[in-house]
């Protein structure tokens, strides 16, 4: 028999029990409902910091996205003014600097309110507003990808820019849905590629020079100096070599006007301030304007600038080739650049020819592989021709009516192309 006094029996020991049970329960309640709230806590704190994390990330976005489009605007601009150099700063019709001009673009920064104002971003407080020109519509593009760019330069004469302008680019972008903006800027240095000081004579050759046919040159492509002795062959081609007339030496084949005994220094240098695989290299990634053709079969009276012929130069025309240039009289009246042809050859070594009576207004340039001339009909020859060999026209009729601003032109200001200054980008406007 158990005792009486056994706690398990003891008076009141239900009521132990439950008190425990409850105690138990409190605890787990405490417990849980404090775990909850580190849980919670823990959510919230995670929200915010994934929510801060985007939105750094968001911001770092739209920041990086308003520079893209600011350095997109910087092409752009560079890309435009490549496009249109030949009009920069001409001053005749059609040209940026055509004071009063439907297609002028160029104003001085205190011509009135608004481009002061845009100047004063630009220029510091003591700049002299007078002296300085902006480009008077922005380029501009809208979402996506939204920039706008400006250009500023220093006053030549009128409202002109200098003849080898310095051209300052700013670019501000923003962000798609803009709420962030960037700004970047370089400088563009501008370079002629003609040499300006061409060999003034029709025919210039760095071997010989040899025609079978008949012969029509006018002296010289420059207006000739009192006492200058212009009758003889000798005044009319200049050659490294010996010319030929119809298989017998010219009297004094090497023989110049001004004194000179034989083509001085090398052609190529005598015409151009770059290398030929330097110019080739401008022509083809659009800093300066031209083309690279295969041949010369897409040549027309609308030809104009460089054109490189990575072949043989065939011409099949009684029309024009190149714009025709007699009613020019000063470089400031050109609406296209004076066409040059520079002829590299096909390897295999044939002859480019010219055949029926077409006029090619054009500077000719024969490389050294590019192989002979062959004329087998009448052109007439409105430019001069160079050759870094010998030249030999066969028995065709060779006429040669050189125009002056064929090679004056390109010389004097109206061809440039534009390159970015060292040390010129900026991450933000900066003043001059």
């Amino acid at each position: 028999m158990t005792s009486n006094s056994d706690p398990i029996y003891s008076s009141g020991g239900t009521g132990h029990f439950q008190e425990v049970h409850y105690q138990r329960g409190a605890v787990t309640l405490v417990v849980v409902v404090s775990l909850l709230i580190a849980v919670t806590l823990a959510t919230i704190y995670t929200a915010m910091v994934n929510l801060q994390e985007l939105r750094i990330s968001g911001n770092d976005y739209r920041t990086k996205q308003a520079f893209n489009n600011a350095e997109m605007g910087l092409e752009q601009g560079w890309a435009f003014l490549t496009r249109n150099s030949g009009d920069v700063t001409r001053t005749s019709l059609g040209g940026w600097a055509e004071a009063g001009g439907a297609e002028q673009h160029w104003f001085l920064c205190n011509s009135n309110a608004d481009r002061t104002a845009l100047c004063n971003n630009f220029l510091n407080a003591a700049a002299d507003l007078s002296q300085w020109l902006i480009y008077a519509d922005a380029i501009t593009s809208g979402t996506p990808n939204p920039f706008t760019v400006h250009f500023l330069t220093p006053l030549g004469s009128g409202v002109a820019p200098e003849t080898l302008p310095t051209i300052y680019v700013y670019a501000s972008g923003s962000s798609d849905d803009l709420t962030a903006e960037s700004q970047v800027q370089i400088t563009l240095t501008s370079a002629s590629p003609f040499a300006g000081d061409p060999p003034d004579v029709p025919v210039v050759a760095g071997g010989d020079i040899e025609l079978s046919g008949s012969l029509d040159i006018k002296p010289r492509v420059y207006e000739a100096e009192s006492g200058d002795a212009m009758a003889g062959m000798a005044a009319k081609a200049l050659a490294g070599g010996d010319i030929t007339i119809g298989g017998s030496l010219a009297d004094t084949p090497n023989e110049y006007p001004d004194g000179e005994t034989e083509l001085q220094g090398n052609i190529w240098d005598s015409l151009f301030n770059i290398s030929q695989e330097e110019l080739k290299s401008e022509i083809d990634n659009g800093s300066i304007r031209g083309e690279i053709l295969s041949d010369c079969s897409s040549l027309n009276q609308n030809s104009s600038g460089i054109k490189w012929i990575e072949g043989d130069c065939d011409i099949n025309s009684n029309g024009l080739i190149g714009p025709d240039l007699s009613a020019i009289n000063s470089c400031d009246q050109l609406v296209d650049d004076p066409l040059w042809l520079i002829i590299e050859g096909d390897p295999s070594g044939d002859k480019s020819k010219f055949n029926g009576s077409v006029n090619v207004w054009a500077t000719i340039v024969f490389l050294e592989g590019a192989g002979e001339l062959e004329l087998t009909g009448n052109p007439v020859f409105r430019g001069s021709i160079f050759g870094e060999n010998d030249i030999d026209f066969g028995a065709g009729n060779f006429q040669s009516e050189p125009n002056p601003y064929l090679l004056q032109c390109p010389g004097d200001g109206n061809s440039f192309f534009l390159v970015k200054e060292e040390g010129s980008w900026f991450d933000e406007w900066t003043e001059l």
